[in-house]
């Protein structure tokens, strides 16, 4: 108030007196000014005072306090740190960070657990991430995922093979570090190896390895940015499910639309992949057929009536009919909006519209009969 009053007009000082005339005009104003507008300024004042106190108030000793702002200081520290190196690009692979961790326990006589903590320190402070690595003193080696993994290697009976890939799924849906020791050590390729080195023939077999991958895959993922290259082997494993006689099941053809459409969701690259080079412009529509009921006889040929194709099939096989149809859904659909990325929708819809292939377009008229059917069968259930 007092460097207001310094200057008046023309330049001129007011007497250092007026101070307090000028607060109290000043009080004046602002409480006609609350009059005038029906502010209440005690009760405004009171609250005020009421929320600086409880914002104020502590409870414990000063002793606990302080301990508390100690440990809260400690834990904002470590999260600043970890996250600052969060897609940094910077990584490293979970052997380098085994063997740093072993060259402390070695040549400085750590302990696992602070050999462990050192490397994690030493690495973050040059600022690598290490959200793809297993920071445990055992590393790569720890958890029952390395034992799984060596069993299945040597597994030779289809019964054995399957208990462990349950076993395996288990394991990495429960713990993060199991997890990522997986992916490490090349489980994909371990799960199709047993098949191909068992019996590909075995309906069983192929069923618990599709569902292991999806496992290990994290499908069915929820953000573009989660999309990774569908691993090599399964590829043709999905394609020998349509393929083979032997597979010719319904519940394992279920399983393999619902992994083919996890795996092409948001994922332009695989969906030309599986589409155009592994044959699934033609297995979708064998799917369908097959889940819309029909004989042996009808799926293999090319055309039929327009009565025959219409006619409501006795024993229509709905969960693998759902599947087709969801499946066709991803294929059909641009949803993959990564940059760089040109989507072959059109393509792939001006293929399965052509005239030659009637036999699909007509196919799909019968899902409208069964629509009352879908939804006590919970058709939009995944």
């Amino acid at each position: 108030m007092a460097s207001l009053l310094k200057k008046g007009g023309a330049g001129k000082s007011l007497p250092g007196e007026c101070t307090e005339d000028a607060a109290k005009a000043v009080q004046g104003a602002i409480a006609q000014l609350a009059e005038k507008y029906g502010v209440d300024l005690d009760e405004n004042a009171k609250a005020a005072w009421k929320e600086e106190e409880k914002k104020s108030e502590l409870k414990g000793s000063v002793q606990e306090r302080y301990e508390q702002a100690a440990m809260d200081f400690r834990k904002k520290e470590q999260e600043d740190a970890k996250n600052s190196n969060k897609g940094s690009g910077k990584f490293i692979t979970q052997e380098t960070f085994d063997s740093v961790v072993q060259e402390n326990i070695e040549d400085f006589e750590m302990e696992p657990d602070e050999a462990a903590a050192d490397a994690i320190l030493q690495f973050e402070s040059q600022g690598v991430d290490l959200s793809n690595i297993v920071k445990t003193s055992g590393g790569a080696n720890s958890g029952p995922v390395p034992g799984i993994l060596n069993a299945l290697e040597e597994a030779s009976t289809v019964e054995e093979a399957v208990t462990l890939m349950k076993d395996l799924s288990e394991a990495v849906e429960v713990s993060e570090d199991d997890y990522m020791i997986a992916q490490s050590k090349d489980a994909n390729g371990s799960i199709f190896g047993a098949v191909g080195r068992i019996d590909k023939d075995s309906v069983p077999l192929v069923k618990h390895a599709l569902l292991c991958f999806a496992t290990l895959q994290k499908f069915p993922i929820t953000k573009a940015s989660d999309v990774v290259p569908l691993y090599p082997l399964a590829k043709p494993v999905l394609r020998m499910v349509f393929e083979s006689k032997k597979l010719k099941d319904i519940e394992l053809w279920s399983i393999a639309c619902k992994v083919a459409r996890w795996s092409c969701t948001k994922n332009e690259n695989t969906k030309e992949s599986l589409f155009n080079t592994y044959g699934f412009n033609g297995h979708i529509r064998t799917a369908l057929r097959v889940g819309l009921g029909w004989s042996e006889e009808d799926v293999k040929k090319t055309g039929l009536s327009h009565e025959a194709v219409s006619a409501v099939p006795d024993e229509p096989n709905l969960p693998l009919l759902k599947e087709a149809l969801l499946f066709l859904a991803i294929m059909l659909v641009d949803d993959d909006r990564r940059t760089g990325i040109t989507p072959g929708t059109f393509g792939r819809g001006r293929m399965m519209g052509k005239w030659k292939n009637n036999l699909f377009i007509l196919s799909i008229f019968l899902v409208g009969k069964l629509i009352l059917i879908f939804f006590f069968s919970c058709f939009f259930c995944f």
